[in-house]
């Protein structure tokens, strides 16, 4: 993850895909190959770096961030509870297809939330920031 971050200075957008893990404390980390990442070392991580939007787009990051919301950025998508596979992939793919194609954040949102069959809609995003 700090490669990344390493090789390319100037994000404008975070997209984090995968799996959680919930240790025994009740705590919610971000699981990597080779480690399980905290809120704590994730912001460290993140601390230099300014982003337009965070989308983390694995179970329990609502959860994982724990109402901090300190991802230093303009706008955040995160999810709340369990995910499946299909429903978050398809919701990337709703989401950066109007991305992709020079659409702004608003109208990738609507077109993701519309496309989606998860019921209820357990994606959350920061307020929208008109300017």
């Amino acid at each position: 993850f700090r490669t990344i971050l390493d090789r390319f200075p100037t994000l404008s957008m975070i997209h984090l895909a995968g799996h959680t893990y919930q240790n025994s404390r009740g705590q919610v980390l971000l699981r990597f190959v080779d480690s399980n990442m905290t809120f704590v070392r994730f912001s460290n991580f993140i601390s230099n770096y300014s982003f337009h939007c965070s989308f983390l787009n694995c179970c329990s990051t609502s959860e994982f961030v724990s109402d901090s919301y300190l991802l230093n950025s303009e706008h955040y998508i995160l999810h709340r509870g369990k995910v499946s596979s299909t429903v978050a992939y398809d919701f990337a793919q709703n989401f950066y297809t109007v991305i992709s194609s020079g659409g702004v954040l608003d109208h990738a949102w609507n077109l993701a939330v519309l496309n989606c069959n998860e019921n209820p809609l357990n994606y959350l995003r920061s307020p929208i920031l008109r300017r």
